[in-house]
């Protein structure tokens, strides 16, 4: 269950940065 949790957090970070990327780039 850790290790879902952790990938889940880590899926999650990661679409967030590339959202944030994405609107940051033209």
């Amino acid at each position: 269950m850790i290790s879902l949790n952790w990938a889940y957090e880590k899926e999650t970070e990661n679409k967030c940065k590339r959202e944030i990327l994405h609107d940051g780039s033209p």
